[in-house]
């Protein structure tokens, strides 16, 4: 049997298929041999060549979590991240090759609430919700950040075309 954690990570991988394959955007790899520098995957945009898919090169970078430790606040939803992972996002996206989000899928409490099947749909409870963590860096590695990410930024095939469309015309995610 899989640990609780393992089983999250799954079902956020499930959520970020699912919403690729809405938007018709390629995924990157996600790799159990790949070392893990803080990037989970990328989506990718195509274009049509000779009647063919081809990249782009225009990618969005992002950093996978799932968790049942979030708060609703109202406007937000707040979630404590590592510094040290926040760190990693904010110094990529200083490099301004490529811009990374933060994907937090957000569960239940109760692990028996996460999902249901039956023959007609399968449903996968509560949401993911992006952030953009921007260019600068935290003072320090230790310990833990606690981020208000804003309700507006949830998860969806229009919220990532919107995402897409900004990085292809470089402009700014916040």
């Amino acid at each position: 049997m899989i640990t609780e954690p393992h089983s999250m990570e799954m079902l956020n991988r499930a959520y970020v298929h699912a919403l690729a394959s809405r938007v018709r955007v390629n995924l990157g790899p996600i790799q159990e041999d790949v070392y893990d520098y803080g990037i989970d995957g990328r989506f990718s945009l195509l274009t049509m060549m000779g009647g063919r898919p081809v990249p782009t090169g225009c990618e969005l970078h992002y950093q996978l979590k799932s968790t049942r430790k979030w708060r609703d606040t109202g406007p937000f939803i707040e979630y404590k991240i590592t510094r040290q992972a926040f760190n990693k996002m904010a110094h990529q996206n200083s490099l301004h090759f490529s811009q990374i989000i933060l994907l937090l899928y957000c569960l239940p409490p109760d692990s028996d609430a996460w999902t249901s099947f039956d023959e007609s749909q399968l449903v996968m409870r509560k949401c993911c919700y992006w952030y953009f963590v921007g260019e600068t860096s935290l003072a320090s590695n230790k310990g833990f950040h606690r981020l208000q990410i804003p309700k507006e930024n949830l998860v969806t095939p229009e919220s990532l075309s919107i995402l897409l469309g900004k990085v292809k015309r470089r402009e700014a995610l916040t």
